[in-house]
């Protein structure tokens, strides 16, 4: 046998060394991680509240106006907004809000009535409120104020 078919016949043993410590090993692998988002569809409106007029325990009701409030962000790309921006109440309006987020973290903030709900991503939120004093408060998202995300509300 000659030196280099010596050494073909050494790299080749080697080869098939590696081959079957190769096989004989079983592959390392990762295990399989599937995420599922779950999208529930949006709740439906609150019921409105009922309160009982002054001094009269169970007596006529007063019903709520519902309000639904989209916080807007067409899939956390922007632009970011309220949808409906601008809100008109009455003195004394009991209010219902139904606040829907899409893909950001919202808030619903007017700092002058000490309102600030925070709404997650893809979450309703319900939210009931008796607007008492009269003026023009401004709405702000708190995270989103800078890139327009705000709004009014005006109590008549």
């Amino acid at each position: 046998m000659t030196k280099f078919s010596t050494l073909s016949l050494i790299a080749a043993a080697i080869i098939a060394l590696m081959a079957i410590a190769a096989c004989g090993q079983p592959a390392p692998t990762e295990p399989s991680q599937t995420t599922m988002l779950r999208v529930s569809p949006p709740l439906p409106p609150p019921a409105p509240t009922v309160a009982p007029e002054a001094g009269e325990a169970g007596g006529p009701a007063l019903v709520g106006t519902p309000v639904t409030v989209h916080l807007a962000d067409n899939g956390g790309a922007g632009p970011f907004l309220y949808e409906p921006v601008n809100f008109e109440f009455a003195t004394g309006e009991i209010v219902n809000f139904t606040f829907i987020g899409e893909a950001a973290f919202h808030t619903f903030t007017v700092s002058e009535l000490d309102i600030n709900i925070e709404v997650e991503a893809s979450q309703t939120v319900g939210f009931d409120f008796v607007f008492d004093t009269p003026g023009t408060y401004a709405l702000i998202c708190t995270p989103h104020e800078a890139l327009g995300m705000v709004g009014q509300i005006v109590v008549r």
